[in-house]
Parts: structure tokens; C-alpha cells; sequence
């Protein structure tokens, strides 16, 4: 099943695992993507970026790189309004 939300990351960024740990303790289902394994992944981050910034999250249309928890938990709930 894909989500609205997608989380590209790597396994050793604490801030995507915060991240993480956040949408699964609001029960938000979300697809997630090693950047060190997906190369096409990381590509689309680059471009979207300039640079591999960790976690680069996107809620519907709209990419949040390296949100705060506060940025994060605004753009679900203008995603759910």
C-alpha cells in the first residue's frame, strides 16, 4: 500500500528515526526509503535537495527537509484539514 507520506532517510540519522518514532506512535502509516540502499532514492533527493539531507519527508505534494518535530506534526495536520 502506498501512503501519503514518505519518509526518505538513513538507518544511522537519528532525526529520521525520531521521525519515525513519531508517525508510528500516531499511528500514521507512511513508506519509508533507505537511502543507502535506493539509489534512485537518493537521486530524487539530491535534485529535490541540492544535497542528501536526512530525513527529507513528503506530506502529499509538499517535501519537508530535515523538519523539526513542530514542522512535521503542522504539515500533517494541514494534510488531514
Amino acid at each position: 500500500m502506498l501512503h501519503a507520506i514518505k519518509i526518505y532517510g538513513l538507518p544511522t540519522c537519528k532525526q529520521t528515526a525520531r521521525a519515525v518514532a513519531t508517525l508510528e506512535a500516531m499511528g500514521v502509516g507512511f513508506d519509508y526509503f533507505d537511502l543507502s540502499l535506493d539509489r534512485h532514492a537518493a537521486a530524487w533527493v539530491r535534485w529535490k535537495n541540492g544535497d542528501i539531507q536526512t530525513p527529507t519527508i513528503m506530506v502529499g505534494m509538499r517535501v519537508l527537509a530535515n523538519p523539526s518535530l513542530r514542522d512535521l506534526q503542522a504539515a500533517l495536520g494541514s494534510e488531514a484539514a
